[in-house]
């Protein structure tokens, strides 16, 4: 991957119970990838920031769109949104396509 940008993923409500196993497992691959994640409490929750270290979080409201800007200012362009905030995984349809996601993102199967 020499000489390549590397792709950068955003989990929106990546400190859910859903959010917290796809960070888990893009976390692997960390070397390719720079990945991130929003929460909505006011400080990330640190047992998540000690599991994966090399990991971004970002503090925003999305009712409101605050803190999505210092995203884009501090994070850059976002390659990959995966939305896992709770409206967005009100379906069983949506658990289901998580593995495909990670896939695109790291452009193989895991």
């Amino acid at each position: 991957m020499a000489g390549e940008e590397r792709k950068r993923v955003l989990v929106v409500g990546g400190s859910g119970y859903l959010g917290q196993h796809l960070l888990a497992a893009l976390a692997p691959a960390a070397d390719r990838l720079d990945v991130a994640f929003t929460h909505h409490s006011q400080a990330p929750p640190q047992p998540l920031l000690d599991a994966l270290p090399s990991i971004r979080a970002f503090r925003s409201d999305l009712r409101s769109g605050d803190g999505l800007e210092a995203i884009s200012a501090s994070f850059g362009q976002v390659r990959f949104c995966i939305p896992t905030a709770a409206p967005a995984v009100a379906s069983i349809s949506g658990l289901v396509r998580v593995p495909h996601l990670v896939e695109h993102a790291l452009g193989q199967p895991v």
